[in-house]
């Protein structure tokens, strides 16, 4: 976490300029791997998601818990104007 505005500020532009560059060069780099081999772009697009997978795995296996402190939510069926969610009519899920 960025604790600091300026830090946060630092994360958001790395952030920012990683995706831009990623961007840029994807289409490229798919474009010579799809020109050389459809099975070489299948394959290292299989080991970028395995990779990425293996990444998200590792940093989320310790991730901090939700607080409960807050107002209680309502349920997952509730309406957004605060109703239960059905219709008034024969009380079968309302879809609006």
């Amino acid at each position: 976490m960025a604790p600091t505005q300026r830090q946060r500020l630092a994360a958001f532009g790395v952030f920012r300029f990683a995706m831009n560059v990623g961007a840029a060069l994807g289409g490229v780099i798919g474009g010579v791997l799809a020109d050389t081999s459809y099975t070489g772009l299948f394959l290292g697009n299989a080991a970028a998601c395995l990779l990425f997978g293996v990444v998200v795995g590792v940093l989320l296996r310790d991730a901090p818990a939700l607080r409960s402190d807050g107002p209680e939510r309502p349920e997952a069926d509730a309406g957004a104007d605060g109703t239960d969610g059905t219709d008034a009519v024969d009380g079968t899920p309302g879809y609006r």
